[in-house]
């Protein structure tokens, strides 16, 4: 996979591990010397280098680790994309190390592998050689530009994941050594969820035993894949739910139009308007007749905000908030903002601040027909790479649904939500928010403006708003329902209160489980949920270590401020009105590179706009 002729690891390596908390350590890509190629790493900030990268430790003290990527505009694609990820690599190499830990435990749990089983990785494998072949196909070949600076993206993408693995390669020591799929697979988790349903190990071995069957691993093991029968549909849903079913339930996302500017606005950590450092979303004053949440329809949005709660085992909080700055073809957002993990290049954590003034949120969608996985095809792009690609093309929420259809996987499917704060900020009747639903075999998409308008407000909650993805996923079989969940009617409830950031981050890390007639006693039937407690009132529940594990929340003026979205996040399960989590309780959870407590608090984090000067 390496194609770096030589690195500067050894410096670099020593910085970044060496740095204090809150230190940042820089280092740059620059191109060798002697062939001009991309790349070799350097440690500091190198004039005319191809990337930089600040990387701050920080998990310990915060939560968050965080790291700033830089590309320089006169790169090309494919080396934009590897510097990016080889400054990544080498300079998150220890925090990728433990992540692959604490991934493999969960996954292959019981099993002497640290990767998939061999049908999925015939899957990758198949669909990772399909993307390099189509994504060098030179710009002249293509159909138009279109087309050029679609796949000039996804190139820039396959480039990025084998930067992250050379660049961990250069930077690990002894005893620390991954492969190639150890590596890509923190990048391709969401998809590879779905693989992993659709391909489990049972049905790869009988598959493998096949005798005498012609054709790739995985196209054998598809074919033995089958729905679930109607008794297990009914021990989907309610009190007696599946501990494993539950898992997939996991996010909250909220949308808010505010209808006239509050009274009194707070700014990004609750500060009063004209504080010092304040940088909140005051200073939008609402057009004359602006009453409720509701019937608005034409008028312009006195501010709109953004929040999401990513639910997760809790083996997964080693966390790194990531700002990618890439000059690539036809971007209408050079940086993207957003919450992810180590060796991870998309936010898996479902939540993104766009410099086109976009946000894009998810929540995971469960196949529960694995007959539906028979659709599944290599010859696809996975999920994490076309969201990245939609991000840096879109410059509407419309465009954004429409990018992000293309060469859609059916795998790591979601309900997405985009929302266009110019849109808003203008009173647009329409595209102001689209949203996407996707199963294998069906993407759906559209305007979901009408009921943002109507309503004030839109959530998302691990269940499809269409009813043709309700149907084929097998949900109307399981007694779900977009509008009774819990969570929905919390947010309906609550939603049209929220006037802030202040008060939408409230939301998001809102669990009153004993006390809310809603949460019935359920510590997991919350906007955040904490279903490592015990539950209350007579519930049914065995608590496990899995819940929200933070929150997200940006307004307008933290997403258009100049210098790039300043966005407002916590990493750590809700403590506001629960106890703080403690992994000392949960000795048997995976655990590698991570605090024992997590008592943190919001932080705010905002782009180094000097990070990049240096470039070109």
């Amino acid at each position: 996979m390496q194609r770096l002729a030589a690195v500067l690891w050894c410096a670099t390596l020593a910085l970044a591990t060496g740095a204090a908390p809150g230190e940042v350590v820089w280092t740059s890509a620059v191109r060798d010397a002697r062939s001009g190629n991309c790349c070799t790493i350097a440690a500091g900030k190198v004039p005319g280098a191809v990337a930089v990268a600040g990387y701050t430790k920080g998990v310990e003290t915060t939560g968050w680790d965080v790291i700033q990527v830089e590309t320089a505009a006169s790169a090309s694609p494919a080396d934009a994309g590897y510097a990016a990820g080889l400054l990544e690599g080498s300079s998150t190499q220890a925090r990728i190390y433990a992540a692959s830990q604490n991934f493999a435990a969960t996954f292959f749990k019981g099993t002497n592998r640290s990767v998939a089983n061999d049908c999925v990785l015939s899957f990758v494998d198949a669909q990772w050689a399909w993307l390099q072949e189509q994504a060098r196909v030179p710009c002249s070949q293509r159909a138009n530009a279109t087309e050029c600076r679609y796949w000039d993206n996804v190139l820039a993408s396959v480039e990025q994941a084998r930067g992250v693995y050379d660049g961990y390669v250069a930077a690990a020591p002894a005893g620390q050594h991954l492969s190639w799929q150890e590596v890509y697979q923190l990048a391709n988790g969401g998809d590879l969820e779905d693989l992993l349903r659709a391909f489990p190990d049972s049905e790869c071995h009988q598959a493998r035993q096949l005798a005498g069957e012609r054709g790739p691993l995985w196209k054998r093991a598809l074919a033995l894949a089958r729905g679930a029968s109607p008794p297990e549909w009914r021990a989907l849903r309610g009190p007696d739910m599946p501990e494993s079913v539950r898992r997939g339930m996991s996010c909250s996302g909220f949308v808010r139009l505010v209808p006239e500017a509050p009274r009194a606005e707070r700014g990004l950590l609750g500060a009063p308007r004209g504080s010092a450092g304040h940088a909140g979303s005051a200073g939008f004053t609402g057009p004359a007749g602006f009453a409720g949440s509701a019937g608005f329809a034409g008028s312009a949005a006195a501010e709109v905000l953004t929040g999401h709660t990513t639910f997760n085992d809790y083996q997964f909080m080693l966390r790194v908030f990531k700002v990618y700055t890439m000059r690539l073809p036809g971007a209408r957002a050079e940086t993207t903002s957003f919450s992810a993990r180590p060796g991870d290049l998309h936010s898996k954590d479902d939540w993104y601040a766009l410099t086109s003034n976009l946000t894009v949120i998810e929540t995971s969608l469960t196949v529960f027909d694995r007959a539906i996985y028979k659709a599944l095809r290599p010859g696809t792009v996975p999920c994490w790479i076309r969201v990245s690609v939609a991000n840096r093309l879109a410059g509407t929420a419309e465009e954004w649904a429409g990018v992000f259809a293309a060469h859609a996987s059916g795998t790591h499917n979601n309900d997405w939500i985009a929302t266009d704060y110019n849109a808003a900020l203008r009173g647009d009747a329409a595209s102001v928010s689209w949203r996407v639903n996707e199963m294998p075999g069906l993407l759906v998409s559209w305007d979901a403006t009408p009921a943002l308008r109507a309503d004030g407000i839109l959530y998302s909650v691990n269940i499809p708003n269409d009813t043709r993805i309700f149907r084929l996923s097998g949900y109307n079989r399981t007694g779900f329902n977009f509008t009774e969940d819990p969570r929905a009617r919390i947010f309906r409830r609550d939603g049209p209160g929220v006037r802030s950031q202040w008060d939408l981050r409230q939301l998001m890390i809102s669990n009153n489980y004993k006390t809310d007639p809603i949460s019935a006693g359920h510590p997991c039937n919350a906007i955040s949920a904490r279903c490592d407690l015990p539950p209350s009132g007579g519930a049914k529940h065995s608590p496990y270590a899995f819940g929200g594990i933070d929150a997200k929340v940006i307004g307008v003026a933290n997403l258009t401020a100049p210098g790039g979205p300043v966005a407002t996040v916590q990493s750590s399960p809700t403590h506001e009105t629960q106890p703080v989590f403690d992994f000392a309780q949960w000795d048997n959870v995976p655990q590698a590179g991570m605090p024992q407590r997590w008592p943190f608090a919001f932080q705010v984090i905002s782009p180094d706009r000097e990070a990049g000067r240096l470039l070109d």
